[in-house]
């Protein structure tokens, strides 16, 4: 049986690592075959420098003197609340999407594979059918038969594989515009409510703020110089609220930031941990089959390699027995030709050698028969038929003046 490795003595049996085709070989008992490389996605921590800034107290106000105050023109106001706004797409990629240029890639490539093969292997075949006859083109054509089947399943192995690599291609163009949309709207999401509770802060603060004047200011105006320094008590009460109402948003804000921006990290995270689990999974998956289709090829050659070795000895075997059949069938015919023309050639001889010899009976039986004296009768023996012939030469030449 011919080793699946090497190349046999017919000629047809390639390397797999012979093919200018460009993919990581994988190294087996039986041979070699093209395995992919998993590549895994990092995931990227997000980071927010603002989280854990406080915001600063106003400072200390008052004790305020007695006195009436007028009008204050500015109670009831309210402080301009954050405008919120949302971050724009994050854009898709142009390059997503269906691969113009796989189908005519993949057209080249079985080109080149069949240019291949019919200036290497079926020129072979030619060869070998130009010398074997017609007892040897049933096993060639046979051969050639099955290199061309190998042929077409090697370009549909290789389309197969191009158009899965696109596929796997395209899988992760499609997971990356995912995460990014997911980031862009946390992003926003983060924004706006961070928005939201700055705006609820300034509501509690111009709350307070104008509570506490109001209350100030109708203390003060009722006359009663006591009061100021409840109003007092009053302002450093709404200090000290406000300040509070500061530092416990601080706190709310950064605590909502850190879970909000954990959260996010922890998602990131396991999104990547399930698509790098689910692409090796798939490259595991392919590389198996890609193995496994290894081996019924090298199983399938050399099947076929031993079909093609055992077909052709037998051809062989048959082609000389039938040539040396041939020859001895040449050789007996021509001996008994040989034999035959021989024969004829005595034949022939004798009847040159008796001619003049009858010639000179006829004529002397015939003079005789004028002269009144008989007939006479002769008995032909086989002699020498050169020196039969000469010697009826000679006497014809006598007799008739020759």
């Amino acid at each position: 049986m011919a080793d699946n490795l090497g190349l046999s003595q017919y000629g047809y049996a390639q390397q797999p690592w012979q093919g200018p085709y460009g993919y990581y070989e994988q190294q087996t008992p039986l041979g070699s075959f093209g395995a992919a490389n998993q590549q895994q996605a990092q995931s990227s921590q997000a980071f927010n420098p603002y989280i854990g800034q406080q915001t600063q107290a106003p400072g200390q106000i008052g004790p305020v003197g007695t006195q009436y105050a007028g009008s204050n023109p500015y109670l009831g106001q309210t402080t301009q609340g954050v405008n919120y706004q949302a971050a724009q797409g994050a854009g898709t990629n142009a390059y997503a999407g269906a691969n113009p240029y796989l189908e005519a890639s993949i057209g080249g490539a079985a080109k080149d594979m069949t240019n291949a093969f019919n200036d290497t292997t079926n020129a072979q075949f030619d060869r070998q059918a130009a010398q074997s006859g017609s007892f040897g083109n049933t096993g060639v054509e046979a051969a050639r038969g099955r290199a061309q089947n190998d042929l077409s399943k090697n370009i549909g192995n290789m389309a197969s594989g191009a158009r899965m690599q696109d596929y796997t291609a395209q899988q992760g163009l499609a997971e990356n515009a995912l995460n990014r949309t997911q980031g862009l709207n946390q992003f926003n999401a983060g924004n706006q409510l961070q928005a939201g509770m700055a705006n609820s802060g300034y509501n509690a603060g111009d709350l307070s703020r104008n509570l506490a004047g109001a209350q100030a200011v109708s203390m003060f105006n009722a006359g009663q110089g006591n009061q100021m320094g409840q109003f007092n008590a009053n302002l450093g009460l709404g200090q000290g609220q406000f300040a509070s109402t500061l530092g416990q948003n601080d706190l709310n804000r950064n605590s909502n930031l850190m879970q909000s921006m954990g959260q996010f990290n922890a998602g990131t995270l396991n999104q990547n941990s399930q698509f790098n689990a689910g692409q090796g999974n798939a490259l595991n998956q392919f590389n198996t089959g890609q193995g496994n289709q290894m081996i019924q090829n090298a199983l399938g050659r050399n099947q076929n390699q031993g079909q093609f070795d055992a077909n052709m000895a037998f051809n062989t075997n048959q082609f000389n027995a039938g040539q040396q059949q041939q020859g001895f069938n040449n050789y007996w015919t021509n001996a008994q030709n040989l034999y035959g023309m021989n024969n004829l050639g005595l034949t022939n001889a004798n009847t040159i050698q008796n001619t003049p010899l009858n010639y000179w009976q006829q004529f002397m039986q015939g003079a005789n028969q004028a002269g009144g004296n008989g007939g006479t009768s002769s008995q032909n023996n086989p002699g020498n038929p050169l020196l039969g012939a000469i010697g009826g030469w000679q006497m014809g030449s006598k007799i008739f003046g020759g």
